[in-house]
């Protein structure tokens, strides 16, 4: 029984589409390499075809954002990938870079988009202002 034959059987006709998506991205290539591609285990990939998992909107958006290529509203740089997204809240702090500090900021500030405790990183340790230390900046 091949993946599309699986997830048939285990969903039915009705499936939603993020399912068939995953289960041709594993009948193309395999299920560890999907789920690699993911970031999930194969375990989580194996459970979501079976439709053995009653919470699967983990690995669903991680489809969506990975290999339906999701288009999500950016408050700094407007519309981009859902996985450009992703890569931009996973990337480090950096007070170098002006935009860097608004993207920052706009994620953690009530961007919709934003997965705290996913891909993004948390927010400057205590005490460290995201500017640097404002009393040394010119003009102060």
């Amino acid at each position: 029984m091949n993946m599309l034959d699986k997830v048939t059987a285990a969903w039915g006709t009705e499936m939603p589409a993020w399912v068939r998506t995953l289960a041709a991205a594993c009948h193309g290539a395999s299920l560890r390499k999907t789920a690699s591609k993911l970031g999930v285990s194969p375990a989580i990939v194996s459970l979501a075809i079976n439709n053995k998992r009653r919470d699967l909107d983990f690995i669903k958006s991680r489809v969506e954002q990975h290999l339906m290529t999701v288009q999500v509203g950016c408050p700094v740089f407007g519309v981009i990938s859902g996985n450009r997204c992703l890569e931009k809240q996973a990337a480090p702090f950096s007070a170098a870079n002006p935009l860097g500090i608004q993207l920052y900021r706009a994620c953690r500030n009530g961007c919709p988009n934003f997965r705290a405790g996913g891909a993004a990183p948390g927010p400057p340790a205590q005490g460290v202002h995201p500017l640097g230390n404002p009393s040394k900046r010119r003009g102060k």
